[in-house]
């Protein structure tokens, strides 16, 4: 479920952005991405989007700085404060606080990515504040009916700190719903989170925090990319972020965008 923080800001936001009360109001039209929002010229912050296909839209937070900008936060850790030992359900709708540690939901990372070209970012952050990323040039995930599997997922930049190959074709595994290649057990069991596991994979960015630095003592429960960090459990922080391949701009499918502002646009968070 969703903070109670950002519950009420998105219950706010969508009743001033959909309000019914004008005629002008009844057909509202949203940006469809953080990029279509960085074309246009907005900063990092929080935004109303509604992807094309999306039933309605919902809050996300953009970066606008980072590898070109225009990216959309799906997925971010940075302390122990949020559990992510969740079930299926709680997977697909999202839950944690979007300025802290969250999840966008599978069902919104789906709208997303599933129906337009679209490029993957992770970035990792070391202990000692050294910064990696890890980009994938195509990625698309399924629906609900295809268990949210990724559909395409293109080349790392990083060939040999790829940690997320062995996810291609995965359906999404928590410790409730079953879907791994592993034939003797859940990796969800394992690892306390949710992800596209193959054979429990090379990577768990939603395992169990590991903030005791000063012991090295690594756990298979514990966040990880592997091919990379060395001990494997050394990740301080972690995003993972997507954004469409293509511009938007031109796009006549939303008239009335010039008449966006940040405050229609932009929630407090």
């Amino acid at each position: 479920m969703l903070s109670p923080v950002l519950f009420v800001a998105t219950f706010v936001c969508l009743l001033f952005a959909v309000s019914t009360d004008s005629e002008n109001n009844k057909h509202r039209d949203y940006p469809r991405s953080c990029k279509e929002l960085f074309e246009l010229g907005f900063d990092s912050d929080y935004y109303v989007i509604k992807p094309k296909f999306s039933p309605k839209p919902f809050i996300v937070h953009c970066d606008m700085i980072n590898s070109g900008g225009g990216w959309t936060e799906i997925l971010k850790r940075s302390n122990s404060n949020q559990s992510f030992a969740k079930l299926y359900n709680e997977y697909v709708v999202g839950f944690g606080h979007l300025a802290k540690n969250f999840w966008l939901g599978l069902e919104k990372m789906y709208q997303l990515t599933g129906f337009e070209s679209t490029e993957l970012l992770f970035e990792i952050v070391t202990p000692k504040g050294v910064s990696f990323e890890f980009f994938y040039s195509s990625f698309s995930l399924g629906s609900n009916r295809t268990g949210y599997d990724v559909k395409l997922l293109g080349s790392c930049s990083r060939g040999t700190g790829d940690g997320f190959y062995t996810s291609g074709g995965m359906k999404f595994t928590t410790t409730d719903v079953d879907r791994d290649e592993n034939p003797d057990a859940n990796c969800a069991d394992t690892s306390q989170g949710g992800w596209w596991y193959n054979k429990c994979g090379l990577t768990q960015l939603t395992g169990v925090y590991f903030d005791d630095y000063a012991t090295k003592i690594w756990n298979a429960k514990y966040i990880d990319w592997k091919p990379w960090s060395v001990p494997w459990h050394q990740i301080k922080s972690v995003r993972m972020m997507v954004r469409p391949r293509t511009g938007t701009n031109g796009d006549v499918l939303f008239p009335r965008r010039e008449q966006w502002s940040k405050k229609d646009l932009c929630p407090k968070i």
